[in-house]
């Protein structure tokens, strides 16, 4: 349905009652056009959600407290971790309510949608987000709802610096979410209780820099149940879980912080420093330093200086494989 036919839908309801918001707006300054995507942080403090409708797709992610989302002549129930997807015939609101909540929202065009169920190729999916009457909801683990939190956080570092690597991060995450928590087929959405609880500890960095023994440590199970539990509800390893959280805590530091590259490998857990480099390169395709160079919110501020040790270390880094 276009813009034109919800006008005509809704009639003399549209700027009295029911506001149409464009993604190719000139005068909408939270999307970014070239990227197709946009992003944004809210608290019911200081936001308010009228009721509304758009010619786009959005991801909101209740991060804190529970709220009223008002969709479709009903209400949906929403609670911290609830992940909902609305679609661009949806007409909402977030019910105002004198208890705070907050929310993260990501839109993106109607093309980036078309582009990642081709991607995907599951014809199953569309239907399963289109066809029901109220938007989608999944309920995310503490774990699954931190991790989208902290990447739309480096997405929004990202974008102050390259809107073509924002819009390759926005649809990384978009198809992370796709295939992960809405095809019905994936046993990840149903982490135990233990698992979910130990993944949350594991997370923290005063357990993940000391590594595998604090895991097993913390652990309620036996270790062969952790390493077969690990594999089979996240297709992954102990170490590589814990990798994972080093290479992440690794990352936001080289955006957001100046400290030295071999200072963030050793806080992070890695004794081998040409390990670190190695696997760094491997997740992100590039060497710590140029990564930095690239998309650190205070870039070139260290390096600016032209000291010896900043000029010796870059030196060292590009000699990395």
């Amino acid at each position: 349905m276009t813009i034109i036919d919800k006008k005509n839908k809704l009639d003399g309801k549209v700027g009295k009652d029911i506001n149409i918001y464009e993604f190719y707006d000139s005068q909408n300054k939270r999307f970014n056009g070239t990227a197709e995507c946009g992003y944004e942080f809210y608290d019911s403090k200081t936001s308010t959600v009228k009721m509304h409708t758009h010619d786009y797709y959005e991801f909101f992610l209740v991060t804190e407290g529970d709220l009223d989302h008002e969709v479709n002549g009903k209400i949906q129930k929403l609670q911290k971790g609830d992940l909902v997807f609305v679609r661009d015939f949806d007409i909402h609101r977030l019910v105002p309510s004198p208890k705070r909540f907050t929310w993260i929202n990501v839109n993106f065009s109607m093309r980036t949608f078309n582009d990642i169920l081709q991607f995907l190729d599951f014809p199953e999916l569309k239907k399963t987000l289109l066809s029901p009457e109220l938007p989608p909801v999944v309920r995310l683990s503490p774990v699954q709802a931190e991790r989208c939190i902290k990447k739309t956080k480096v997405m929004e570092n990202i974008a102050k610096k390259n809107n073509s690597f924002f819009k390759l991060e926005v649809r990384k995450q978009l198809l992370h979410i796709f295939s992960t928590f809405f095809l019905k087929n994936d046993k990840r959405n149903f982490l135990p209780e233990w698992l979910d609880t130990l993944c949350v500890k594991m997370r923290d960095f005063e357990n993940f820099s000391v590594g595998a023994s604090r895991m097993y440590e913390l652990n309620p199970k036996s270790k062969s149940h952790l390493i077969k539990s690990m594999q089979q509800y996240l297709n992954t390893t102990v170490s590589d879980f814990i990798n994972e959280q080093r290479v992440n805590f690794a990352t936001e530091q080289l955006i957001n912080t100046n400290l030295p590259v071999i200072d963030i490998a050793l806080d992070c857990g890695f004794n081998n420093v040409n390990y670190f480099y190695r696997l760094f390169k491997k997740v992100h395709g590039d060497t710590p330093h140029s990564y930095r160079k690239k998309y650190s919110v205070i870039a070139n501020l260290s390096y600016s200086l032209g000291t010896n040790k900043n000029e010796h270390e870059k030196n060292r880094d590009d000699k990395k494989i």
